[in-house]
């Protein structure tokens, strides 16, 4: 099953709601380790966009 944005999002929400990995993968009917390496993914892609923004250089 290939995932949409949404079904990404929706995944995403459900892991920080506390619902587990396994009943995740099977709503969407996929692979746990597969789950797992989207969730590893989708955490660090997370976690870069909110703490690596980009500085704007200041010309002085």
């Amino acid at each position: 099953m290939k995932l949409t944005y949404e079904d990404k999002v929706r995944i995403y929400e459900l892991r920080k709601q506390g619902i587990s990995l396994k009943r995740i993968s099977e709503k969407y009917e996929m692979n746990l380790s597969k789950l797992l390496t989207f969730q590893t993914f989708f955490y660090i892609f997370a976690y870069y966009s909110t703490n690596h923004k980009e500085k704007s250089a200041s010309f002085d």
